[in-house]
């Protein structure tokens, strides 16, 4: 659903003048994060992005996928649990979610009483 928003014209034009503020909660290798960055930077939005996890080795992961992308400064990808620290800074603009993959068995992929 990233990618559809930033095809969408429309969603696009706003932020053109205002800027754009990303946040990803358990970012992990920063891949998401990264992909919003280079959205902005290729339709000339302005932005901020902060990552952040509470994994010291996707903490390092992170960091060095952004420099490598160019997106940034290592201090925006933050050693936090979930947003503590950013509740009273910014309201974001788009906030990525993305928690840790937790094994499935076999037989819960059938069940119809799991939402």
């Amino acid at each position: 659903a990233i990618k559809d928003q930033f095809q969408d014209k429309s969603f696009l034009t706003h932020y053109k003048t205002h800027g754009m503020f990303i946040l990803e909660i358990g970012t992990g290798s920063g891949y998401l994060c990264n992909y919003c960055q280079n959205a902005c930077k290729a339709n000339n939005i302005p932005y901020q992005a902060w990552m952040t996890d509470i994994n010291t080795d996707a903490i390092q992961l992170s960091r060095q996928m952004t420099l490598n992308e160019g997106n940034g400064s290592p201090s925006d990808t933050l050693y936090l649990s979930l947003h503590e620290g950013l509740k009273q800074r910014h309201q974001f603009d788009i906030i990525i979610f993305n928690p840790p993959y937790v094994p499935t068995e076999d037989d819960e992929l059938n069940r119809n009483d799991i939402y």
